[in-house]
C-alpha cells in the first residue's frame, strides 16, 4: 500500500465531492454540506488564477485525500501561505494526511518561497491538531465563535509553521 502525491486535476472534482460529502470531513472544514459536482469542477478550474495549488494523495489508485495551498495576492503578505486539508474517512490512519502535509510544507517553503504556513482548525478537532503538531505547527491564537457549524458558532484555533530557512525577524 503505497501513497503517491500528484497535482490536482479537473477530473478530481468527483473525488473532492466524495471526500467533502462525508459528514465527518465536511463538518470539520469550512465547506458547506452537499457539494455538487459542478461546484467542485468550477472551484478546481479557478485554482490557477486564484493562486491556489492543489495536490491529491493516491492510495491503491483512489484519491484518498487532498491539500490545497492558498497564496496571498497582497505583496506585503506574499511570504505567508495557508492550507486546507481533507482526508477521506475510509483512509484515515493510513498516513494520507502525513504525506499531504509533507508535500504542502515542502512545496510552500521550497518552491513558493513561503516563510510561514498558516492554518485554521476547529478547536475540538483533536485528530487534525495532533497531525499539525506532529509537523511542528504551533498555536498562535484562538478565534472565539469564528465559524458556524451545525447552527453554533465554534472556536477556531490558529496554527502556524515558520520556515526552517529563515528567521522570524525581517532582514
Amino acid at each position: 500500500m503505497s501513497i503517491t502525491i500528484r497535482s490536482t486535476e479537473q477530473d478530481d472534482a468527483k473525488d473532492y465531492q466524495r471526500i467533502f460529502g462525508k459528514k465527518e470531513v465536511q463538518e470539520n472544514t469550512l465547506q458547506l454540506p452537499y457539494p455538487s459536482l459542478d461546484s467542485w469542477k468550477e472551484k478546481l478550474s479557478a485554482y490557477a488564477r486564484q493562486g491556489k495549488y492543489g495536490f491529491v494523495a493516491m492510495l491503491d489508485g483512489i484519491v484518498a485525500g487532498e491539500v490545497t495551498i492558498f497564496t496571498n495576492a497582497n505583496s506585503r503578505l506574499k511570504h505567508v501561505v495557508s492550507l486546507g486539508l481533507g482526508v477521506d474517512t475510509d483512509f484515515s490512519g493510513k498516513g494520507v494526511g502525513s504525506e499531504l502535509m509533507r508535500q504542502a510544507i515542502r512545496y510552500s517553503f521550497d518552491w513558493l518561497g513561503a516563510r510561514k504556513i498558516e492554518l485554521e482548525v476547529f478547536s475540538d478537532n483533536e485528530k487534525a491538531i495532533s497531525l499539525y503538531r506532529k509537523f511542528g505547527f504551533t498555536e498562535e491564537g484562538l478565534k472565539r465563535g469564528a465559524a458556524l457549524r451545525h447552527g453554533r458558532y465554534e472556536d477556531v484555533l490558529l496554527m502556524a509553521l515558520h520556515s526552517p530557512y529563515s528567521t522570524l525577524a525581517a532582514p
